[in-house]
């Protein structure tokens, strides 16, 4: 029977014959041992995240997962479990703060004169196009579009914002949000993009 089956695995170590390849148990008793004193270490270090930081310790069990079914964790052999879900925990954390001051850098309200440059340069665009023939057709897509995307999650609209505006690849998205491998990342951009569809009344083809 695996030594840490009947007791409290918070400052319990590491040994791989615990977590054997296809069993799932350990990880859920793990789970359920580390999630109260983890989630109180990360309000105290990081504030209340809202679901920042749940997504961070799910994301890194996992990761914990991987690794000890693939048999990648044997650097960590004798250290304390906690250490291990926290320090994968904190980084993934790191990156997803990381992108969110980037937004909130890069989305910051415009002054005075930059609203106004903007502005000449939008009006200018639509009368190129035609004396203003396809403005209609053109504002009513764009606020569509913005009502739609507004009623994506915070964690659809930076996948998106990621992949469209800034043009990152599936492996950047997945480094810069914290997430578990490329595929991780095609999956989530792939259900913000059908929903941002749904939202817009798109049909699939």
């Amino acid at each position: 029977m695996p030594k840490t089956a009947n007791r409290d695995m918070h400052k319990a170590k590491l040994d791989l014959v615990d977590f054997p390849k296809g069993d799932d148990r350990p990880l859920e008793r793990m789970y359920r041992s580390l999630y109260q004193p983890y989630l109180a270490w990360a309000i105290q270090r990081w504030g209340n995240r809202g679901d920042v930081l749940e997504e961070a310790f799910n994301e890194a069990v996992m990761i914990f997962r991987r690794k000890a079914w693939d048999g990648s964790l044997e650097s960590y052999v004798g250290k304390q479990l906690n250490t291990i879900i926290f320090s994968f925990a904190a980084n993934l954390i790191r990156n997803r703060l990381k992108v969110e001051q980037q937004y909130q850098e890069r989305f910051q309200p415009l002054d005075e004169k930059q609203a106004e440059l903007e502005g000449q340069s939008e009006k200018m665009i639509f009368e190129a196009a035609g004396e203003g023939i396809f403005r209609e057709g053109a504002e009513g897509r764009a606020a569509k579009l913005k009502v739609g995307f507004a009623q994506l999650t915070a964690r659809c609209q930076q996948i998106l914002l990621l992949r469209i505006v800034h043009g990152f690849s599936m492996p950047e998205i997945a480094v810069s949000l914290g997430l578990s491998s490329t595929n991780s990342a095609k999956t989530a951009k792939n259900k913000c993009q059908n929903r941002l569809k749904q939202l817009l009344g798109v049909k699939k083809e």
